[in-house]
């Protein structure tokens, strides 16, 4: 039997003798010998041979006189591992590992859709972070992703442009519809005039989005659609000319067919050498058909 696997330095060819159960190294490749492969007529071995080329075709007469035993094979590597084993508390290398049952319970979704593992203190969109535009303000982030990662959530306090934000986003994958909900309260404040005093209010936005992601990707194009729902309502308040007073609040719908089919993309493109987007939307207020309207959209790249 003919395997290839690393145990020094690189990964070279090794054979096993089925009737006496001795090992042997087979090649010596300076870089490495994989996916091995026998002749058809059972006398030779063929073989990836890595070079500073990239892989070439080898082959070798099947001639165990020439091969080495395992047994004879020097271990020279550098055995870096040994000092960081001593600095290790507990039983790394130890023959007596101790045995302890572990009771299974059975694991229930909606019980474990929290876990908070990390913070961090300052405030950062995890979701939608970008290190060219750096978006970190002082504040403080709680980051929690369940055990099975169909759940994350962040919350976190921002002081930003001079004004106190609490925002909070949760995103779960574990079942379709994917449901993402997000809130945001604080910035600057609303004052609206009345006939006898000015009222302040705190900032509110707060959304709601469905969508079912369909991935159809096939060999060198990668293609799908995602129809999605967003729910969005903010208190931001509105100038009623029939009634002559403030309407409080209001919540927008926006409806939403994504497709997308482009050519895969080599790690030297910027963009995609084929391909074409066809992104088309609706928005209205369903509650205010008065002070909004309804719009459509349509937008196409090719």
């Amino acid at each position: 039997i003919f395997v290839s696997f690393n145990t020094l330095r690189n990964d070279n060819v090794y054979a096993l003798d089925t009737k006496t159960g001795k090992k042997y190294q087979v090649t010596s490749s300076k870089f490495g010998a994989l996916d091995v492969a026998c002749s058809a007529n059972g006398n030779k071995i063929i073989f990836s041979d890595y070079s500073s080329q990239g892989f070439n075709l080898a082959e070798m007469e099947i001639n165990p006189d020439q091969w080495i035993p395992i047994e004879a094979i020097k271990n020279n590597s550098i055995k870096l591992y040994e000092d960081l084993v001593k600095q290790e508390k507990g039983p790394v290398l130890s023959q007596n590992i101790p045995g302890k049952n572990y009771e299974a319970k059975p694991y229930r979704k909606w019980q474990n859709i929290f876990q908070f593992h990390s913070w961090a203190p300052f405030y950062f969109d995890y979701f939608d972070f970008d290190l060219k535009t750096l978006q970190i303000h002082p504040g403080l982030t709680l980051l929690s992703q369940n055990q099975l990662s169909t759940a994350t959530t962040s919350i976190g306090y921002a002081y930003r442009d001079n004004n106190h934000h609490i925002i909070t986003k949760f995103i779960y994958k574990g079942e379709y519809p994917v449901i993402e909900i997000s809130a945001d309260y604080g910035g600057p404040p609303f004052v609206y005039p009345d006939t006898l005093n000015a009222s302040v209010s705190t900032r509110f936005n707060y959304n709601t989005r469905i969508y079912i992601p369909v991935n159809l990707t096939r060999n060198r194009f990668i293609r799908g659609f995602f129809p999605s729902i967003d729910a969005g309502y903010t208190n931001s308040r509105i100038f009623n000319e029939d009634k002559q007073i403030f309407d409080k609040g209001r919540w927008l719908m926006n409806y939403r067919f994504y497709f997308y089919n482009y050519l895969k993309m080599s790690d030297k493109d910027l963009f995609p050498k084929w391909g074409q987007i066809f992104d088309l939307r609706f928005v209205n207020s369903p509650y205010d058909q008065v002070n909004y309207g309804s719009e459509y959209s349509f937008r196409t790249t090719l």
